[in-house]
């Protein structure tokens, strides 16, 4: 968007060919409706003036720095691409899979190869439409959409509810179709998921529902967000609480306590199995897993302080287990001949 309401672009590289930029109140999200906007994302889609390539050249110089270090987890290759809406079909909500053929891979194409020849030791993670968010199926992998010819790379991926761009599922259903769609395209990929983006909000019970469908598919995820930041497009918040209901620590640097009893989940970090199901009961701090042992390695779980004030107590069957207690967590390794392991974890009674 135009860098007077929005950031990540310099001027010289948002080309809206002159058309007027008049922001939608509201939400900041709907300033993607504007044409100023979307024709800023058609000339960057189609490199015109070369500002795709700039934007390249500009990522490669930070992956080379960035090379071989060990506090970079990948590359996520755009945040929530979209296209220009006044162009129609296959710009719609939901998009054709034709949007990602026209747009995004002619990008990812170009940017992937050059970030791999630069830094091989980190994943990239690329992104699909935005209207994924909301339990509208994926493009890229998809009929009628493009392959994705990277395998063993990352899908980066939000989860919201947004009863006006998906009218037809409620917010329950948009978040668990949003999760199960995006491990479902990882597989078929052969890239792994991970949810980027959750939450921007106070309201515990979507929280409770979009880490529990995690859990339930075994996708790791990251909330949205640590704190306000006086960032842009959450400054422009216009949903109950204003800005600062996203955040984990409010702006007065006060801890949001009940956001992090729901978000100091227990999971399992390593599994030395296959077939893992686990479940978190974050108003009970219950911790089950379940998984079918390989290997000699160890499965590690996390099981966090918030959640186990006076550490946690276990039972199950299967394993062996070895406490870290400083780092709470725990190492499970299967007994011999076992062919499930069945753990459970919960809080141990003070005194």
């Amino acid at each position: 968007m135009p860098s007077a309401s929005g950031e990540g672009a310099p001027d010289w590289a948002v080309k809206d060919d002159g058309i007027p930029f008049e922001p939608i109140p509201g939400d900041f999200a709907l300033t993607y409706a504007t044409p100023a906007v979307g024709r800023s994302f058609t000339n960057l889609w189609t490199d015109r003036d070369g500002i795709r390539t700039e934007y390249v050249r500009a990522f490669t110089a930070l992956a080379e720095r960035f090379a071989g270090t060990d506090s970079v987890l990948g590359y996520d290759l755009f945040n929530e691409p979209t296209c220009e809406f006044q162009l129609g079909y296959p710009c719609t909500i939901p998009p054709g899979g034709e949007a990602a053929t026209l747009w995004l891979m002619p990008l990812y194409d170009q940017l992937v190869p050059a970030l791999r020849a630069v830094d091989d030791t980190h994943p990239v993670f690329y992104e699909d439409s935005p209207t994924v968010n909301f339990g509208y199926p994926f493009l890229i992998g998809a009929p009628g959409g493009p392959a994705w010819p990277y395998p063993n790379q990352g899908l980066s991926h939000h989860v919201y509810c947004s009863q006006a761009l998906n009218p037809g599922l409620a917010c329950p259903q948009q978040e668990r179709e949003a999760t199960n769609n995006a491990v479902a395209i990882a597989a078929h990929n052969g890239v792994a998921p991970l949810q980027t983006e959750f939450g921007a909000t106070d309201d515990l019970a979507p929280l409770r529902r979009v880490t529990r469908y995690a859990d339930a598919a075994g996708e790791g995820w990251l909330y949205w967000q640590y704190k306000t930041y006086g960032d842009p497009t959450t400054s422009a918040s216009a949903g109950p609480g204003g800005a600062d209901a996203e955040s984990i620590v409010a702006v007065d640097g006060r801890v949001k306590t009940a956001k992090v009893r729901v978000l100091a989940r227990a999971y399992p970090e390593r599994l030395a199995g296959t077939d893992a199901r686990w479940s978190f009961d974050d108003r009970k701090a219950v911790f089950t897993l379940r998984y079918r042992p390989r290997g000699s390695g160890p499965t590690v779980v996390v099981l966090p302080r918030p959640a186990y004030p006076h550490g946690a107590c276990t039972s199950g069957r299967g394993f062996d287990r070895r406490s870290d207690p400083e780092r709470n967590r725990l190492r499970l390794r299967a007994k011999r001949g076992a062919a499930r392991v069945a753990f459970r974890a919960f809080p141990c009674p003070h005194g």
